[in-house]
């Protein structure tokens, strides 16, 4: 049976990595490092054309097309194949993580949306909508892996900016849902480092203390949740 092109690309990537394994093998010998018995030193070589595949098919995800260049950087990653390994382990749990975070990010885009077309009109929808959309922001952004696709970054920033103004909108109707959503919101950006965000967040949370049809008790707990939240955000504002 002849094997496609693909399979024979992958056989010679896996190949290039186990030649790098057992050149390690090689060089701890000269170095007069034990390398154990004949089934380590079997193992080893397996390891080794394993660590081929995953470096270029996953961590480097390698031009094919430019084979030789493949397939030296496979036989390094067999030759370093614990670190590939381990960069790779590093690499599941990064893309899960950041799957996680998109996923979050999706739920809050649609909450915006609706705030946005007045799909919420009284003041318990209109909570319900801000706690669903600050909690997926949150989500978004506490999931968010620190090693993670600039498309990814991007989305979840653009999706706290979005929410913010979303909130903002539809803050009057309900002052003290809008006061912890903002809040909430602002929170996750300080955490992540999104000082223009936070600031974001704080400037519509001040606007919503102005606002002349607040009641007494509603001002004074929006006044609450501003000094907290300055408070927390401190210097970053300039």
């Amino acid at each position: 049976m002849r094997l496609s092109t693909e399979a024979l690309t992958a056989l010679k990537v896996s190949g290039a990595g186990a030649a790098g394994a057992a050149a390690s093998l090689l060089i701890s010998v000269v170095l007069e490092t034990p390398v154990g018995k004949t089934g380590a030193v079997a193992a080893t070589v397996l390891l080794g054309a394993g660590a081929g595949l995953i470096g270029v098919y996953f961590l480097g995800n390698s031009d094919l097309r430019n084979l030789a260049r493949a397939l030296v950087f496979a036989f390094i990653c067999g030759v370093s194949w614990r670190t590939t390994y381990d960069a790779g382990g590093l690499y599941l749990k990064t893309t899960a993580q950041q799957s996680t975070s998109l996923r979050h990010a999706e739920r809050a885009e649609k909450a915006v949306n609706e705030l946005k077309s007045q799909r919420a009109s009284s003041p318990q929808e209109v909570q319900e909508k801000i706690e669903i959309l600050s909690t997926s922001v949150a989500k978004a952004t506490e999931t968010l892996p620190t090693i993670s696709t600039p498309a990814a970054q991007d989305k979840v920033g653009d999706v706290r900016s979005d929410a913010i103004k979303a909130i903002d909108q539809v803050a009057a109707r309900n002052p003290a849902a809008a006061t912890d959503g903002l809040v909430k919101v602002g929170t996750a950006a300080v955490a992540k480092g999104d000082t223009a965000s936070a600031i974001q967040a704080l400037q519509s949370v001040e606007r919503l203390e102005r606002t002349p049809t607040l009641t007494a008790p509603q001002r004074r707990q929006v006044q609450i949740q501003l000094g907290l939240f300055r408070a927390q955000l401190g210097g970053q504002r300039h």
